[in-house]
């Protein structure tokens, strides 16, 4: 359990770093010749909250929204692993544990911050 604590706690901290750089190349639109058709790669959890809760993008794509998406989706991430390691059941059922979990951690936190942000004005 203790063993499961630490490696969690330095997962959740190398996730957020990792997927902050990686939302944050993103966002500087950096094409190489391939991608020079296409647009920038947009980033799925912002797009997510545009559709569903109708808020304005353009105040949604700066660093410290990027780094609350970064610190969210981190924390998923570790804590379906917590969960999945503690399970001791087959291995089956910690798949299918971790998939329903993550699914409905992504679903009901980023309605949360949908709903949070609608409060605070950002919608159109």
């Amino acid at each position: 359990m203790n063993l499961d604590l630490i490696i969690a706690s330095i997962a959740f901290v190398v996730i957020t770093v990792a997927l902050y750089i990686w939302n944050i190349r993103k966002l500087s639109g950096k094409k190489s010749k391939k991608r020079k058709k296409r647009e920038a790669r947009e980033i799925i959890e912002i797009n997510y909250l545009v559709i569903t809760h109708n808020i304005k993008k353009e105040r949604l794509l700066n660093s410290k929204f990027i780094l609350l998406i970064s610190l969210i989706d981190a924390f998923i991430i570790c804590l379906v692993f917590l969960v999945v390691m503690l399970i001791p059941y087959a291995l089956v059922w910690q798949l299918l544990t971790g998939f329903v979990l993550l699914l409905g951690l992504i679903y009901s936190i980023y309605t949360i911050l949908g709903r949070i942000l609608v409060k605070k004005g950002y919608d159109k």
